[in-house]
């Protein structure tokens, strides 16, 4: 799942605003993106605005002509296309969008710009209009979201079922690779000093990039020598530069071996964590 994107839906009125709001009420500076609010004029509503939730820099997003209300389209295609890019820039780390709907829905670069969000490695919230709108009903389709709609689970029961997913958006999950004979005999640590022999050339350099000393180390792999019955490790004459270490061509096929099928193991895992955790548990 996109487990960092939620997207809150339901009539007007329904809570959607004070929904995410009360969610993030308290991170509010790590917040980004806009709000729409109603614009009045001698107590008269006029339309909506959008208001940047950073600078609170309002512009106009639909006004009244005649009975209806029509949207300001160059406002979603300038104002809006700014505000969305700075804030995938930004280092906020969550963005509202609140709210998308048939206003902007000919605006193509604002639309652009709302799939740059959606496709960030920010935690999203879209609070969409209960409305059939073409690019609305592709993001709820195509994004593997997370939809909360309360006109369905009601404004208690929206609130649980958010809560639960934005803290279960945090799983995941780590693997490790261990070889066994007759007891463990080649995991993540001597892979990781046979890395840095092959990259130095030196034990004595790859021991102390592990924390762990020079003795120690050869310890570790004249164990492993002695189990597989192979040799890892070569020395080679230096002269007046000095000698070095060298993997044997038997080290780099133990060490090419592990280091695919660790790979391969890691990919399985993710694929198998992305099927049994794709939504929420209350899903």
């Amino acid at each position: 799942m996109n487990g960092h994107l939620f997207m809150i839906t339901g009539k007007s009125g329904s809570g959607k605003t004070t929904l995410w709001r009360k969610l993030w009420a308290s991170e509010m500076e790590n917040v980004a993106g806009y709000i729409t609010v109603p614009y009045e004029r001698d107590g008269v509503f006029h339309g909506y605005e959008m208001e940047d939730l950073v600078s609170k820099e309002r512009r106009m997003i639909s006004r009244r002509v005649g009975d209806k209300f029509v949207g300001v389209e160059d406002t979603f295609c300038g104002f809006g296309v700014q505000l969305l890019e700075e804030a995938v820039a930004s280092d906020k780390e969550i963005l509202i969008l609140d709210e998308l709907g048939r206003f902007e829905q000919h605006c193509e670069p604002f639309i652009e710009a709302v799939w740059t969000v959606i496709n960030s490695s920010k935690t999203v919230c879209l609070v969409l209009k209960k409305e059939s709108i073409p690019f609305l009903e592709e993001i709820k389709e195509k994004t593997g979201g997370i939809l909360i709609d309360l006109d369905e689970t009601g404004r208690e029961k929206g609130e649980e079922m958010l809560k639960a997913a934005v803290l279960q958006s945090a799983l995941s999950f780590h693997v490790q690779t261990r070889l066994f004979l007759k007891e463990k005999s080649f995991g993540p640590g001597p892979m990781r000093l046979l890395q840095d022999i092959r990259k130095s050339g030196s034990l004595s350099y790859a021991s102390k990039q592990m924390g762990m000393s020079y003795s120690k180390a050869w310890t570790i792999l004249k164990k492993i020598e002695t189990e597989w019955g192979i040799c890892l490790l070569k020395k080679q004459a230096g002269g007046s530069h000095g000698g070095s270490t060298q993997l044997t061509p038997e080290g780099e096929e133990l060490l090419r071996r592990y280091e695919t099928f660790s790979q391969e193991v890691e990919e399985a895992a993710e694929k198998s964590f992305k099927k049994h955790f794709d939504r929420p548990i209350f899903l």
